[in-house]
């Protein structure tokens, strides 16, 4: 058997894919396959996939509806028997040896669930190999794990996990999209999963005027905030958040006047916080910087 498999679902992709498929074609891993889900493309994408059949290990699935980003990762779950999978979007271009620091990270790391990257930036007009907008999320599981809070803390389309971690966890919920991802990765962490970012760029993260998180900003926003009231709700066993998951969204200002108003309401969920997280001095970070954001003066 294989020892990993690339989920890549694709829909209407012909202007990158070749990009991506070029990259997975020169990894220095040469133990995986590509499986692919082809989500009702209307354009090129099918003819250019089904071109790399030479080149490189590929199971392509047609879909003759569109499922949606939330159904395609679903459907590639329930193809893929390798014990690890990474996750790559059809617009992303992996590090030559992203599969195979990944993949021996993991084997160093038994105690590790999945594993991201830093990742490096690139538009239309830069040239990948010389970008110099680099992410870089906490490496530590703990640190994750409190992040989560805040943001994701994992670039999806950079991480690779074990089969297992998505048995457990289960499928992409489309209720959350487009931050499915977020939703997924704080039910992994209240399931007790173990997390870890590689400090090292392995994928090129392509940015362009059409990317869903630009074209869905408010929906973006709705979502973030229902996903943290979901993970506060979590950890605190059930308790229900009244104001803290929209003072922690990251894309939303607050009146100074509301948020000193509503401080009487959220001071007992953040205090209760404390005793849950896992990582107390992440979170009384996290706490003082948002607090700092909402209530500095004019």
């Amino acid at each position: 058997m294989l020892r990993v498999s690339v989920a890549l679902p694709v829909h209407n992709a012909a202007s990158t894919i070749r990009s991506t498929l070029d990259s997975l074609v020169n990894q220095t891993f040469r133990d995986f396959n590509v499986v692919i889900i082809d989500d009702c493309s209307q354009d090129e994408t099918s003819q250019i996939v089904s071109s790399y059949a030479d080149k490189i290990d590929l199971n392509i699935i047609h879909s003759s509806t569109n499922l949606g980003i939330s159904g395609a990762r679903n459907r590639l779950l329930k193809e893929i028997n390798a014990p690890y999978i990474a996750v790559l979007d059809h617009d992303d271009i992996c590090h030559p040896t992203r599969l195979e620091k990944q993949y021996d990270f993991l084997q160093q790391h038994p105690e590790t669930d999945i594993c991201g990257s830093a990742i490096a930036y690139f538009s239309v007009d830069t040239e990948r190999h010389n970008a110099k907008n680099i992410l870089r999320h906490p490496s530590e599981d703990q640190v994750i794990r409190t992040r989560l809070l805040y943001n994701t803390a994992m670039v999806h389309p950079s991480t690779m996990a074990k089969r297992s971690f998505f048995n457990d966890v289960g499928g992409y919920e489309a209720q959350f999209s487009p931050a499915e991802d977020y939703a997924f990765w704080c039910r992994a962490a209240l399931l007790g999963k173990r997390f870890a970012n590689i400090e090292e760029p392995l994928l090129y993260y392509h940015t362009h005027p059409r990317q869903t998180s630009k074209i869905q900003s408010q929906m973006m926003i709705q979502k973030d905030i229902e996903i943290k009231r979901f993970y506060i709700q979590g950890l605190l066993n059930g308790v229900q958040d009244t104001f803290l998951a929209e003072l922690m969204c990251p894309y939303l200002e607050h009146e100074r006047k509301d948020v000193a108003a509503a401080l009487s309401k959220i001071m007992p969920i953040i205090l209760n916080l404390y005793d849950k997280v896992s990582c107390r001095q992440t979170y009384e970070s996290l706490i003082s910087s948002v607090l700092a954001k909402h209530l500095a003066q004019d």
